[in-house]
């Protein structure tokens, strides 16, 4: 059976994340995607359950039992990186926010000058 293809849409509703954190991962090569055109890509349902599949950690009680530290965990690395994803998306919103501020303060200046 051919494997199934998703848009990136599709994936940040079944992940209930933003789209923006799925095209950053792609663009940062962790998950792997077909490029159709500068913005439209394709992520075939295989590799997703492989993505997800690594971000998987056992319970605490297993983790701690094995005698793994947490720096040895497979998914360390993986959380990490989605961190510094949401930071970097967030520092990205919040200059967007600022911009937004300083154009509506200064259509307020004009319209009232």
């Amino acid at each position: 059976m051919e494997d199934e293809f998703l848009t990136v849409a599709e994936i940040a509703d079944m992940l209930k994340l933003n789209q923006q954190t799925i095209r950053n991962w792609i663009d940062a090569g962790d998950l792997a995607a077909v490029r159709l055109g500068p913005r439209r890509v394709r992520v075939r349902r295989s590799e997703l359950e492989r993505f997800i599949a690594a971000g998987e950690t056992a319970p605490e009680p297993q983790r701690r039992g094995a005698g793994s530290p947490e720096a040895d965990d497979p998914a360390t690395e993986l959380r990490e990186r989605i961190r510094v994803s949401i930071a970097e998306t967030n520092a990205a919103l919040e200059q967007d926010d600022d911009r937004l501020a300083s154009s509506l303060d200064s259509l307020i200046e004009a319209a009232a000058g």
